[in-house]
């Protein structure tokens, strides 16, 4: 996988949580004796990363001179060639229970083998059951000298807030498109592989902040060249169903709904990214703030009187909410509605259109 062979080595090749990055160096170089960290934020944004990384530098012999993974003396050695029994990495989600965090208690007290510190690292630390969490609570507030237990959530309001006091918390942010882009075009180098610009500010925009959604993504696009035609074909079905409402083609609009079923949830985020476009372009008049769309096209849809208040109201959370594959009846829903909101034709007519359709 792309993402876990470009998973960064070094704190510098860490993208998009500067502040983050650098309160961990700074808890590294200036030797503060904190025993419980907390990072949360979103799926693929570096917390698993930053948290190897860390566990890394705190037994670096190194780094306190270098403020970076010297990579070559023997902890670090022993840790990259997975050799380190002192660096344990636990998924919360499959053990949860107050037995198997007992057992960590229990082995916690014993002094590292190879390293200077013991790392504990808890992936979907919000999994943990309260009684976990109670049986961790002594350990936290009184940690032996070597032991260092790292928590990773994507849900902190699930940690009682017993364990978050006591815890340093760092938050990792969405990554910004513009640190993604760079990233997919740096990968696609090393690859030898070339994409283009527009593409992978799409596969950025799509991840919504997550680097590993975008490597993800990255590497699909790679492996199957299909895909590109695919996202092309599907921004280009966007507009002609923009077009399809404001002609109140009905019928045709649901016949192209057809045709990309598959990929319904994509095609609608796609007609949303239009009509926000449009929005911003009406606000502002400049083209800067269009991407996808010409200014020609951007000034022909606005003359033509769309609702675009009621139509970004509507579908923003319909498909926040939605199921994650839209069925064709969720397609003719949400049809249904934008047509309304169009202002060119009334749900009585679409239904009369689709009872003719049946006959």
């Amino acid at each position: 996988m792309l993402y876990n062979k470009h998973r960064p080595k070094y704190f510098k090749e860490l993208i998009g949580q500067e502040l983050t990055k650098e309160l961990l160096v700074n808890f590294l170089t200036s030797k503060d004796s904190i025993h419980s960290f907390v990072f949360y934020g979103p799926n693929g944004t570096g917390k698993t990363t930053a948290a190897r990384l860390f566990s890394q530098a705190v037994n670096c012999s190194k780094f306190s001179k270098n403020k970076e993974l010297c990579r070559s003396c023997d902890s670090c050695k022993s840790i990259e060639n997975g050799e380190c029994t002192d660096l344990i990495e636990i998924d919360g989600a499959t053990h949860n229970g107050v037995e198997y965090i007992r057992e960590i208690i229990k082995n916690s007290v014993y002094p590292p083998l190879l390293l200077s510190k013991k790392v504990y690292i808890i992936d979907e630390a919000h999994c943990l059951s309260y009684q976990a969490w109670n049986a961790l609570l002594k350990l936290i507030e009184e940690p032996p000298q070597h032991l260092i237990l790292i928590f990773l959530t994507t849900a902190i309001q699930k940690i009682i807030p017993t364990i978050l006091s006591r815890c340093q918390k760092l938050f990792f942010a969405p990554i910004k498109t513009e640190d993604l882009n760079q990233l997919l075009l740096h990968i696609s180098q090393i690859e030898k592989k070339k994409v283009d610009s527009e593409i992978i500010s799409k596969l950025s925009e799509a991840s919504k902040g997550s680097a590993r959604e975008a490597i993800v993504s990255l590497e699909k696009l790679l492996t199957d060249t299909k895909s590109i035609d695919s996202l092309t074909n599907l921004e280009r079905e966007s507009l002609e169903l923009l077009n399809l409402m404001l002609n109140s083609n009905y019928l045709e609009a649901i016949k192209r709904v057809k045709k990309n079923l598959v990929n319904s949830n994509k095609l609608f985020e796609l007609v949303l990214e239009r009509l926000l476009e449009l929005s911003f372009y009406q606000l502002t008049s400049s083209k800067e703030v269009l991407s996808s769309l010409s200014e020609e096209q951007a000034k022909s849809f606005l003359s033509s009187g769309l609702n675009l208040n009621s139509m970004i109201n509507f579908l923003a959370p319909a498909l926040s909410t939605g199921p994650h594959q839209f069925s064709l009846s969720y397609s003719k829903y949400l049809l249904v509605n934008l047509f309304e909101y169009c202002g060119r034709v009334v749900v009585k007519e679409v239904k009369k259109e689709v009872i003719e359709e049946k006959k």
